[in-house]
């Protein structure tokens, strides 16, 4: 182990030099090795040094557990940390297997919450004899200061993962970005016992509200200063930092509110074959530093040696690993003079954001419908499109060589600082979202969207506008209106198509913090002009935005304006009643656009052909499907008669899709209306939902029955819940579940009033007799909730008769299914503690005596198991009980089936004890009674 840490230049963890280090290369084969007996810090380094892909992305998936504490005895400090492992988890970062940098991105939380949360965090570069400190070669001895570690420690690795394009590296960075901030805020509630309420809909980005308290008992080092540097950080020099590599230093600083932190050089060195667009660079030469030229920080000058599938082993003399933060240059060479490697597999494509793509599609899904990306980073990966992700946006290694040709270094530089941009803009968003920012940081994300809003590249434009609809939920009114209003309104009037579609879902937002007349004005002026517009994409993106867009009219007296509702309900300019939908029969989903194809367009400003203007798109029935609740709330009871035809004609439309929509929403949909409306108009569509003859129509009605039977009046439910019990359910509910559901729906609506008692027993006997083993379960559980409901119901109903004596005569069922289904109804009884009406039957009793005597070994079982239920009711005023108990117990222990009395052997020996107790404490009052009784009389004294 001595020599491995020789060879690769760091001091050996143990803290004992080398002496048999290695001087030739290939001397140790690092491809199989034993590490039992190493120490924890010791197997990081192997695994992670190791020329097998498979070590490396186990110790990048186990490096947060290694750091987090094994044996007491085995336990990296903070010190060893940040000088041995951090130099190796940057190597990590860069390594070229794809799968080494997935695992990392997976575990980037863990990893950087031990280390701020362990190690001092300085906004300066930390030399070796820094953070050593105290004398090392005693190891007994312990540093008395913390270990220190530069605040820029993590930004190149979290830069380089971010910028990947392969979407299962840069998603799980990006979370871990938002989850180290949103955990910064966390522990300053912790710390201030307050509440932070996060800006996002819990619904759109659920986070789990248990979180371990343990994780903010003991923050260590991180204290409120500590946080608020590595929050400083992670917002200018990671979020937005990313959106200036291109930037001056001094740029940067001047235009960023408060934003002193130091920034780094993104510079490019020659790392094996490593793909990373930020790989490690020396410190800057003399020479370098008297640029007037500098950029900001994303990259670490620790140089790292990235393990290769295809290249030398370890064994080889690799790059230094020196143990060092990194190095920070104050004044950084500008990046048209850095140069970059010539080495085999290290240049970089020129492929401008605007004609980038491969030959061959990535789009070979076979749904039919056109697809479009919603940012460069959505495109589908897979094994054969590793080599044609978006390479030529990171300037990859030899994955496109074959199809790009190289150009100039400045041209490279570019592309880079446009895809940082691309990803400053998606990572901004995902923080404005997710995580409650300090009002300096509000206004430094306006300003940097501000900025990249008008970016020359029509993707980076777009992501732009998710960015614009984030921040108008969270920052003052007048910030919206004096800044991103106006950025909103130029989006809306943009050249590219791609930019206008995007756009459309930022209105909402936008819209909702602004005044009554100014918003009716606003969305006049994007609504209306876009309803128009040459693309069908944004046609048809209006569609799915306006019902967003008037919702945010519900406090309004008027409601939204009348021109939007036109829209929706499919009405012309100048038209007073809507036409009837012309089904176009020949209109075939469109075939899948291919890569090339969806780039010319791109390139081109053009968008598919549609022949169809908004008012005939044909996606616009499973649209107004979906948005028909949240405008029928918006408009209100009121005016459902506006609506009632458009919503009639869907019912009846063709498209499975259209009826799902509906029969999901019923329930909704009767809550908003009201009864009377429901009963008219609903009614006929919840009932045709029931009987469709597609499952899915008929599943989505009933997942929604409980609501939708609580909405509507007292007869329309009565007659819902007696149709369910006839004919319904034996000739339409063909699936279980859809069986199922509806038990769960009666069992939620039992008290509700209008339920007629035959329509629920017929209801309750057909689940626990279904041929389904899941419906009869449930049904089971609802036996106790109807039990109850009977005492409601009069004495003398026939219906409260019936049903105790239907559940009676299954234990004489021929079906023993049905014999097994008595036991267990009888078991749900007792759970409840309605055993006292029960055991006083002989009816019950009686069956019990011929269940015990069942042919089928696994009713015998089930009843074995009752009866230790029983037992455990048979105390106090059912003492008496126990002797039909133990004669029952005594012939299922003589029972053929080992199962059987392996269940009666331990009650029947508790009946016995409970019998001979009992008959003991008899014998001694009898004993005392005729002792009693033998006394003579007492002797009266005689009288004087």
């Amino acid at each position: 182990m001595n020599a491995v840490f020789a060879s690769s230049g760091a001091t050996n963890p143990s803290g004992a030099q080398s002496s048999n280090a290695l001087e030739t290369p290939g001397a140790e084969d690092l491809t199989e090795f034993d590490t039992e007996g190493y120490s924890a810090l010791e197997k990081i380094y192997l695994f992670s040094r190791s020329r097998v892909s498979v070590h490396r992305v186990f110790i990048a998936k186990s490096l947060g557990q290694f750091l987090q504490a094994g044996s007491t005895n085995d336990t990296i400090s903070p010190d060893e940390a940040v000088q041995y492992v951090l130099p190796l988890l940057i190597g990590l970062a860069m390594d070229d297997d794809e799968a080494v940098k997935e695992a990392l991105a997976a575990e980037l939380v863990p990893i950087i919450w031990w280390f701020i949360t362990r190690c001092k965090l300085v906004d300066e570069d930390v030399a070796l004899e820094d953070y050593i400190g105290q004398d090392m070669e005693d190891e007994q001895s312990f540093p008395v200061e913390p270990a220190l570690i530069s605040v820029q420690s993590f930004t190149p690795i979290l830069g380089t993962l971010l910028l990947s394009p392969n979407a299962h590296i840069g998603g799980p960075a990006r979370y871990a970005v938002v989850e180290l901030l949103r955990r910064v805020r966390k522990a300053d509630d912790y710390e201030h016992h307050t509440t932070t309420q996060l800006p996002a809909d819990p619904a759109i980005h659920p986070y789990d509200e248990e979180e371990d308290a343990s994780r903010y008992v003991d923050l260590g080092l991180f204290t409120e200063e500590q946080r608020r540097l590595f929050e400083r950080e992670m917002i200018y020099q990671v979020v937005i930092g990313m959106g200036r590599l291109d930037s001056a230093e001094d740029q940067i600083e001047s235009d960023l509110p408060g934003s002193g932190a130091s920034t780094a050089t993104v510079q490019r060195t020659n790392v094996g074959s490593g793909d990373s667009y930020f790989p490690p660079s020396p410190a800057p030469s003399p020479s370098s530093t008297n640029s007037t030229g500098s950029t900001p920080s994303l990259v670490s000058t620790t140089s790292v040696s990235t393990p290769s599938s295809s290249g030398s082993s370890l064994g080889s003399t690799p790059d230094s690993v020196v143990p060092l933060l990194p190095a920070f240059s104050p004044s950084p060479s500008p990046l048209s003079t850095v140069s970059n490697a010539d080495s085999e597999g290290t240049g970089g494509p020129n492929v401008t954001p605007s004609s980038i793509g491969p030959p061959t599609s990535p789009f070979q899904n076979t749904a039919g419908a056109w697809i479009m990306p919603r940012s460069p980073g959505d495109l589908a990966t897979g094994a054969d499109e590793e080599q044609q992700k978006f390479g030529g946006w990171l300037g990859s290694a030899g994955a496109h060589t074959n199809w790009v040709n190289d150009t100039s270094e400045e041209a490279d530089l570019g592309e880079e600082a446009a895809v940082g941009r691309l990803s400053s803009m998606s990572l901004m968003a995902a923080v404005t979202a997710s995580v409650t920012m300090s009002e300096e940081h509000q206004a430094a994300f306006v300003s940097e969207v501000g900025r990249v809003g008008r970016d020359p590249i029509c993707w980076v434009r777009r992501e732009a506008s998710f960015v614009v609809g984030a921040l108008a939920k969270v920052v003052p009114t007048k910030i919206v209106i004096s800044s991103l209003l106006p950025l909103f309104e130029a989006m809306c009037h943009d050249s590219t198509w791609q930019v206008r579609h995007s756009a459309l879902f930022a209105l909402p937002a936008i819209l909702s913090r602004l005044p009554s007349l100014e918003r009716r004005r606003l969305a006049l002026e994007v609504i209306l002009p876009l309803s128009k517009d040459p693309s069908s994409t944004v046609r048809s993106g209006v569609l799915e935005a306006l019902a967003e867009v008037m919702h945010t009219f519900h406090d309004d007296a008027a409601g939204p304006p009348e021109e939007l509702t036109r829209l929706f309900l499919g009405i012309r300019e100048g038209e007073t009643r809507r036409r009837l939908r012309v089904l176009q029969k020949d209109a075939t989903p469109k075939p899948t656009m291919s890569w090339s194809e969806f780039m010319a367009m791109a390139k081109s400003n053009m968008s598919p052909d549609d022949e169809y203007d908004i008012y005939d798109d044909v996606s616009r029935p499973l649209v107004c499907a979906f948005n028909f609740p949240a405008v029928a709330l918006t408009l209100g009871r009121r005016r459902w008669t506006e609506l009632r035809e458009l919503y009639l004609e869907l019912s009846l439309d063709s498209s499975l899709k259209v009826r799902k929509t509906l029969s999901a929403s019923l329930g909704e949909m009767a809550k908003i209306v009201g009864p009377e409306h429901a009963k008219r108009d609903l009614m006929g569509v919840w009932w045709g939902s029931v009987r469709a003859d597609e499952s899915e129509v008929r599943l989505k009605a009933i997942e929604g029955m409980a609501v939708f039977i609580g909405a509507i009046g007292a007869e329309e439910r009565k007659s819902v819940v007696g149709g369910l019990a006839g004919e319904v359910w034996s000739a339409k509910l063909k699936g279980w579940r859809e069986r199922e559901g509806v038990i769960v729906a009666v069992g939620e609506v039992l008290g509700c009033e209008g339920l007629e008692e035959v329509a629920v027993r017929k209801l309750v006997m057909m689940g626990l007799k279904d041929p389904v083993a899941a419906v009869r379960e449930e049904t089971v559980g609802l036996v106790s909730l109807v039990t109850k409901l009977v005492k409601k119901w009069p004495s003398d109903s026939p219906a409260a008769r019936q049903l105790v004596g239907d559940i009676g005569e299954m234990a004489s069922s021929r079906s023993y299914r049905e014999r097994m289904t008595y036991i267990a109804c009888q078991q749900e009884l007792f759970s409840v503690g309605l055993y006292a009406a029960i055991l006083i039957l002989e009816d019950f009793w009686r069956s019990l005596r011929a269940l015990v005597q069942d042919a089928v070994v696994d009713v015998r079982i089930k009843v074995a198991r009752f009866l230790g239920i029983i037992f455990d009711s048979l105390s106090g005023t059912f003492d008496h009980l126990k002797a039909q108990l133990l004669e029952i117990v005594k012939l299922l222990s003589d029972d053929a089936s080992s199962e059987v009395k392996a269940f009666c052997q331990p009650l029947l020996t508790a009946l016995l004890a409970s019998s001979n107790s009992r008959r003991e404490k008899q014998t001694n009052k009898a004993d005392k009674s005729a002792l009693n009784f033998s006394r003579p009389p007492p002797t009266s004294s005689p009288p004087d």
